[in-house]
């Protein structure tokens, strides 16, 4: 409140400034990183690990195929054909 914690007790006035904040714990993928089995200039292959997800979904949202590819190796824009997802 404020720029300050307050106690549960606290009455909330006029002008007062109240700030949340979340933290999210995002899952683990437990396996290697994918591996690229195939690439041109209009197609990607990738054999993923069975437990990273394919894009964003649940608590996920770092630890998928889709933003490894984006962040690791500057590949933006991917759009899925065939997934198979954990």
């Amino acid at each position: 409140m404020n720029g300050k914690k307050v106690a549960c007790e606290y009455k909330i006035k006029d002008n007062d400034k109240i700030v949340h904040k979340t933290k999210r714990d995002e899952t683990p993928v437990l396996a290697e990183l994918p591996s690229i089995i195939y690439e041109d200039d209009s197609l990607i292959a990738v054999n993923k690990p069975c437990s990273m997800p394919v894009h964003a979904c649940g608590n996920f949202c770092y630890n998928t195929l889709e933003k490894l590819l984006e962040l690791e190796l500057s590949m933006k824009g991917l759009k899925s054909v065939h997934r198979l997802d954990r």
